[in-house]
């Protein structure tokens, strides 16, 4: 990870020791504490709602991607809930979103201004009746 991307924006740097510190406690924390889970998912938004040149927001989905497919399920479903009204958020990770399990993909496949129809389409295609009924 080249992260002289991240010298141009210096606003980053705190979100990013955020998100860090998030992370490892969200994984010293038992399933049960909300309050790691409410600073994680806080931690990504915030990430999410800075207007980024188009390199660093790759790699900082790059990162949200990965970080998602280690999350345990509630927290999963909790971001799906803060991204699903964002109007910026990243395609790739509300696609992410959108193709996991039903409970996560909910919100965006309800909500998220950032699926265009072409999405919506290929998801119903792809998808069990559940998907293409909460479209």
């Amino acid at each position: 990870m080249d992260l002289r991307l991240f010298d141009r924006s210096p606003e980053m740097a705190p979100i990013l020791v955020r998100l860090y510190e998030s992370q490892k406690l969200y994984s010293l924390a038992s399933d049960e504490t909300p309050a790691a889970r409410a600073e994680l998912t806080g931690a990504i938004a915030a990430l999410l709602e800075k207007d980024l040149p188009v390199g660093e927001r790759e790699l900082v989905s790059d990162l949200l991607i990965n970080l998602m497919r280690q999350a345990e399920k509630d927290l999963r479903e909790a971001l799906s809930e803060r991204l699903s009204t964002m109007e910026h958020a990243p395609l790739r990770i509300v696609l992410h979103m959108a193709n996991d399990e039903i409970s996560i993909a909910r919100p965006v496949l309800r909500h998220s201004p950032v699926l265009s129809d072409l999405d919506l389409m290929y998801i119903i295609k792809s998808k069990d009746a559940s998907y293409w009924q909460e479209i």
